[in-house]
């Protein structure tokens, strides 16, 4: 048989590796076809209520540029989105930023098109300016970001109207598509005039796109975010019924044991324990005020997610 033939059995088995829908054309040019979603499926739930996470540490930024500690990258997925989502059962890319994609037969082009409904928290549309400028930001190397630009090697980007975009490739490998679906952009317009990107106060004062709009941050006490009320992605399926609680706080708590006390009490809502806090108190001691579901009709129950 002919090497194209396995060069696109090939494409189409990593395309089904990452849950990809996809369908390809004559000239083997891919195109993005959304289907059906786990998060299709979630019920309707009233907006409001609040709730309380602990982080570790105070994050160092409040930029998906500039994270690099676990405690800054935990604030991004409330603040920002990326081109495409992903659903958790299938792994399949859901539209986010982008409504869609195609990609050139010799996978060398990936073009995204831009949702025009895509707002920044400011009511500014989400354009590929800010693609463009992000992705220039990135690959500038006075940027502290040399973690994330090893991904974007051999990359470049263009745009080619106010909601497209296209990154071009050197060398295809096997997870650019899903490398460049979760490329997650800032606001050129917070940036564009900054003399040092690295040290610009707007890194800790985030204008987002996401469903949460930074309140309030206190060092070693705690970050607020509140919903955002217009935000935009609430019309699509995927994000129809998710997102709604009103207050989320992140409550900065280092010593293990005073986060179990404060879950105990109820201060905060929701505590991955230690291998010590499980087995010790969990199952232990404190095993008659668990749970072991929702349904349970105990106040505080849990849950243990792998081995």
């Amino acid at each position: 048989m002919p090497m194209n033939f396995f060069k696109v059995l090939r494409f189409l088995l990593l395309l089904n590796f990452f849950g990809v829908q996809a369908t390809f054309s004559q000239e083997n040019e891919t195109t993005y076809i959304r289907k059906p979603s786990f998060y299709d499926t979630l019920p309707a739930l009233k907006k409001g209520g609040s709730l309380s996470y602990r982080i570790a540490s105070d994050p160092k930024v409040m930029n998906p540029i500039l994270s690099a500690d676990a405690e800054s990258s935990s604030l991004e997925g409330f603040l920002w989105m990326s081109l495409m989502t992903l659903d958790p059962d299938t792994l399949a890319f859901l539209p986010a930023l982008a409504k869609g994609y195609s990609v050139s037969s010799d996978r060398k082009q990936y073009t995204f098109f831009l949702e025009p409904a895509a707002k920044w928290q400011d009511d500014t549309p989400v354009t590929a300016d800010d693609i463009v400028f992000t992705f220039n930001t990135i690959m500038n190397p006075k940027t502290f970001a040399a973690a994330q630009r090893s991904y974007y090697s051999g990359i470049s980007v263009a745009k080619i109207d106010t909601h497209t975009v296209v990154f071009s490739v050197e060398e295809p490998r096997f997870d650019t598509l899903f490398v460049l679906s979760v490329f997650v952009p800032i606001q050129k317009k917070q940036f564009e005039h900054s003399t040092d990107f690295n040290k610009d106060p707007a890194i800790m004062n985030p204008i987002g796109n996401g469903p949460y709009i930074f309140k309030k941050y206190e060092r070693g006490q705690g970050i607020i975010f509140e919903l955002n009320k217009n935000w935009w992605a609430h019309v699509l399926p995927h994000y129809k019924n998710r997102f709604n609680i009103e207050k989320i706080e992140l409550k900065i708590i280092n010593d293990h044991n005073l986060s179990y006390e404060k879950f105990l009490k109820g201060q905060i809502h929701s505590l991955d324990f230690t291998s010590e806090q499980w087995h010790t108190k969990v199952k232990g001691i404190d095993h008659i005020k668990f749970g072991e579901n929702s349904k349970s009709g105990k106040e505080v129950w849990a849950l243990q997610a792998a081995n």
